[in-house]
């Protein structure tokens, strides 16, 4: 007898993730996807002048860094399909393939952004060093650069692996009003399932250690779902009667004016 066809099983987005950390913006097709650049005030930083008098102000020297900090970041293309070599099975295609794109777009994109923005050579060590420390110091680094370094609350990126062993070392918060986990200072982190835990040479670290890093705050543009073409309109080859439906959806992600990053380590295994 064949099987009986039931409904699939409810799906839900990895929670913590890239989105759950950063601001995600909703925007309409536009040049932004050839790339874009902002002026910020991130990366600047306040001086003091000691022994001011309003009616005496004598010799003092108020230094003041030249220029803007124009932060950039290129766009890129996030996708998901079905193919099937039985198309009346797959009439609603176009749907499928774009509950396969939610699905897994958070991800996509988070693979993108660490091998392209952050695990990158122009990466600062907050240690110093590229050896390992642990969970503590790691993100006592971090946290002690962004704000020397960079003044505004900024964001931390960690292998969605660590999670367990940074809530062991009392090193997260759970902010269930807003769906997000933070440091014990409340620095958003973006727990990611698509982060694979890279140096900033690409190279991967050793069993139990893995990379972090450190960004200011992240903004996450991205178009509509777009089906190229469905099973009516293109997607269909006859030649072997094959369909194959895409969705699909743009995205730039900026990440601010400062990176840092520190290699940890459990003492164990992933």
């Amino acid at each position: 007898m064949p099987r009986v066809a039931v409904d699939n099983p409810p799906l839900t987005q990895l929670p913590y993730g890239l989105f759950s950390a950063a601001s995600v913006e909703a925007a309409a097709p536009g040049r932004w996807l050839l790339g874009v650049e902002y002026d910020t005030d991130g990366c600047t930083q306040a001086g003091v002048i000691g022994g001011w008098c309003p009616e005496d102000p004598g010799d003092h020297t108020m230094t003041v860094p030249p220029g803007v900090t124009y932060p950039t970041a290129d766009g890129f293309v996030v996708y998901a399909g079905v193919a099937c070599k039985l198309p009346g099975m797959v009439e609603d295609a176009g749907t499928r393939a774009a509950d396969r794109l939610t699905l897994g777009e958070q991800t996509a994109v988070e693979r993108h952004v660490w091998t392209t923005q952050l695990a990158v050579p122009a990466a600062v060590l907050a240690t110093g060093s590229e050896t390992a420390v642990g969970l503590v110091d790691a993100v006592a680094a971090l946290e002690r650069d962004l704000g020397e370094m960079f003044g505004a609350v900024g964001t931390l990126h960690v292998p969605r692996w660590l999670v367990p062993h940074l809530a062991a070392a009392d090193q997260i918060v759970r902010d269930d009003r807003a769906g997000r986990l933070t440091t014990v200072l409340g620095t958003p982190i973006a727990a990611g399932a698509g982060y694979p835990g890279t140096s900033p040479s690409g190279t991967a670290p050793g069993a139990g250690a893995a990379w972090m890093y450190a960004t200011g705050p992240v903004v996450v543009r991205r178009g509509p779902v777009v089906t190229p073409a469905t099973e009516r309109t293109g997607a269909f080859d006859p030649s072997n009667n094959e369909v194959t439906v895409r969705a699909q959806r743009d995205y730039v992600v900026t990440t601010d004016c400062v990176l840092l990053a520190v290699q940890t380590t459990t003492g164990g295994t992933p």
